[in-house]
């Protein structure tokens, strides 16, 4: 396993903590939903793409997404150092115009993921993230 890069002052590279683990919030868009098919598109390709790459230079990732399918497992293992962890957040049905109802529902399912596999860093993808995030930060 590679060893993660070390972030100083302000996310420069540099000393200071090393970054062993990262939580990426997704919760509109899963990195392992095929381009094109529906609604997923660049987004999917962003999430999956920086994850992996991540995950590549050692740093262990969960991408937490809203489950939007009842037969999808809670835990998925893309590779080595990166996962994906649905969150029930509303019915798995739940049209997009629906989402922003559904944040502070994702926020506290993380939140319980959290309680017990803490990350070191998290990073919201998009607004609706964005905001569970800003939500996170206050409970966790």
């Amino acid at each position: 396993m590679a060893t993660p890069r070390h972030l100083g002052e302000a996310g420069s590279m540099g000393s200071a903590e090393s970054v062993g683990s990262v939580a990426v919030l997704s919760m509109h868009t899963s990195p392992l939903t095929q381009p094109g098919v529906g609604d997923s598109g660049g987004m999917n390709v962003y999430v999956r793409e920086l994850s992996t790459s991540l995950a590549q230079a050692g740093v262990d990732v969960t991408v937490y997404v809203r489950r939007d399918n009842r037969d999808l497992p809670e835990r998925v293992s893309v590779e080595p150092g990166l996962q994906v962890v649905h969150i029930d957040a509303g019915p798995p049905e739940a049209d997009k115009e629906t989402l922003p109802d559904l944040i502070d529902e994702f926020a506290r399912g993380v939140a319980l993921h959290q309680a017990i596999n803490p990350c070191d860093v998290m990073h919201a993808n998009y607004w609706l993230s964005a905001e569970a995030g800003r939500q996170l930060k206050g409970i966790l």
